[in-house]
């Protein structure tokens, strides 16, 4: 984050300690803590229909393209491939020949596993920027935080993150359904800054489903686990819901 920062990007800015380091490391009760301080983001949390505009849209592609083609040029800290990191080992607790999903699930992550990684597309992505993990100014200016899942993946699955919240957040609020016009915008502003092929820009739809149907076994083996609070129980089941209905339309020819 701190040669992001320092190479352009919007991205909240760690602030060296006093020591010079950028992770500080407490020992406590024969524990390690480990303790960052950043720089405050700027603006707010994007919450409201009218807060999803064309300008918004360019800004949070621009800003993913920015992510991906300055991490090209500086040297990339060692994080796991997109196979190993702890979301798919939580989801694949929940695999089963009894849940229909499973075979959706095997489907594309056999598909994944013989894919090629040619250096344009294929490299340290940030993971999950969604609409909570940045804030925006009144100039449309996009502030990224969170990287913690940051993990070795292709390219386009950050875009999918980007249309998988969208459509998350528009189903459960209810909102009237712009989210193709935009998407257009974020495309467009994307591909203006870190150019894709059409083959690429098509493989989008497949990281789709591959973040739906993990994010289905992630939840169904959290609730299985009883690691929500009793009151997100009923949120988090009629998201369940949604993407399992989601997956329903799931075609395999699009592996093809």
């Amino acid at each position: 984050m701190d040669r992001l920062s320092s190479s352009g990007v919007s991205v909240v800015k760690p602030i060296y300690s006093k020591n010079q380091r950028l992770v500080e490391t407490i020992e406590f009760n024969d524990e390690s803590l480990f303790a960052v301080v950043f720089e405050a983001a700027r603006g707010k949390v994007i919450d409201q229909f009218e807060d999803y505009t064309p300008d918004l849209m360019k800004s949070w592609g621009t800003v993913i393209g920015q992510l991906h083609k300055s991490i090209k040029n500086i040297e990339t800290p060692r994080r796991l491939q997109w196979h190993e990191e702890p979301g798919v080992h939580l989801a694949e607790k929940s695999l089963s020949d009894s849940d229909p999903y499973t075979k959706i699930y095997n489907q594309i992550k056999g598909f994944l596993t013989q894919l090629e990684k040619p250096e344009e597309s294929f490299g340290l992505i940030h993971a999950d920027v969604h609409n909570g993990n940045f804030l925006v100014d009144q100039n449309n200016k996009i502030t990224v935080f969170d990287f913690d899942d940051s993990v070795y993946h292709w390219l386009v699955y950050d875009l999918a993150v980007v249309k998988i919240a969208m459509k998350t957040v528009y189903q459960r609020e209810g909102w009237p359904d712009n989210r193709s016009e935009l998407w257009t915008h974020f495309l467009e502003a994307y591909k203006e800054t870190y150019p894709i092929s059409n083959i690429w820009e098509r493989r989008i739809e497949i990281f789709c489903y591959w973040r739906e149907v993990l994010l289905y076994f992630w939840i169904t083996t959290r609730l299985n686990t009883n690691e929500f609070l009793p009151e997100d129980k009923k949120r988090v089941s009629d998201y369940r819901q949604r993407l399992s209905d989601s997956l329903n339309s799931f075609d395999p020819e699009i592996l093809s």
